[in-house]
């Protein structure tokens, strides 16, 4: 699929979201909620990771947020994440599922039960996002220990943002920023996502139809290549077209296992957001079952 025809997908994407979210009377606490109305939203968005909110007050205080108010306490190099964010495209804003899955990821590295058997953040982990938007799933990431986190994005101004923020957000691993186009028909090697990936993360990457084939394709390659690798898949199932699509074409080379509610930390847990771990199908034995 070329960058043109997945420009036009994104900008009808972001004017059905826009529409949807002046009809969805359903929403999560205010607090993490940055999608809302438009005097919501702030061109700074600040996330506190958890390994911080003890420094603060009695814990108190927000935890991320448009414009966060500053903390002394806090050290702005290791303890914060700080994103640019506009509401001009559908990747140059902060989703709420992107929080959610960001304080997943924080817990998974912080216990070694439930979620954290099945998503190897380990400290020899090479870490691609697809489609990383704003950059913060990635980044947080990147502050967990692991090896190397690889933030991805349709090249043009989504990721220019994406790269922006990375360069901003220093510490942790090294965060390398760069284009991978779904579905390629004759990818670069820059673009051919070829390399072994332990964790693939790609959340909110399932809008319009026509996007899923490309995602598909590109899931293929970088999972083929590292079978024992886990893709770590999450959406908001309000509004996702694509999500059956999506599920009917990776169930003959995917696995699948949801992660339960209980494994996002209190505060962050929501009915309609799904987060699913999923491995490369290994062929059947011969004679498997006789």
């Amino acid at each position: 699929m070329d960058g043109g025809l997945q420009a036009a997908i994104r900008e009808a994407a972001l004017k059905r979201r826009q529409a949807a979210d002046e009809k969805v009377s359903e929403r999560v606490p205010w607090d993490i909620n940055v999608q809302g109305l438009a005097k919501r939203f702030h061109q700074e968005y600040s996330y506190v990771l958890m390994s911080a909110w003890g420094k603060t007050v009695n814990g108190a205080g927000p935890k991320e947020g448009p414009a966060l108010a500053a903390q002394p306490e806090l050290d702005a190099a290791a303890d914060v994440i700080r994103l640019h964010q506009t509401a001009d495209d559908i990747g140059t804003t902060v989703y709420t599922t992107a929080i959610q899955v960001s304080r997943l990821l924080e817990r998974v590295a912080s216990e070694e039960k439930g979620a954290a058997s099945i998503i190897p953040l380990t400290s020899t982990a090479r870490v691609l996002e697809l489609g990383s938007g704003t950059g913060l799933v990635g980044l947080v990431a990147s502050r967990l220990g692991v090896a190397e986190v690889t933030l991805t994005d349709l090249d043009g101004p989504v990721l220019d943002n994406c790269r922006r923020n990375a360069e901003a957000n220093p510490g942790g691993c090294g965060v390398a920023v760069r284009p991978l186009p779904w579905g390629s028909a004759d990818p670069s090697p820059e673009e051919s996502g070829s390399e072994r990936w332990d964790v693939v993360l790609a959340v909110e990457v399932v809008y319009q139809k026509d996007m899923v084939a490309p995602l598909v394709a590109t899931l293929r390659r970088l999972l083929a290549g590292n079978p024992a690798a886990a893709l770590l898949w999450a959406h908001d199932e309000r509004g996702r077209p694509g999500v059956p699509l999506f599920r009917e074409l990776t169930r003959p080379f995917i696995d699948f296992v949801e992660i339960p509610p209980e494994q996002f930390p209190k505060g962050y847990r929501c009915a309609h957001v799904k987060a699913f771990v999923g491995k490369w199908k290994q062929p059947a034995l011969d004679g498997a079952g006789s």
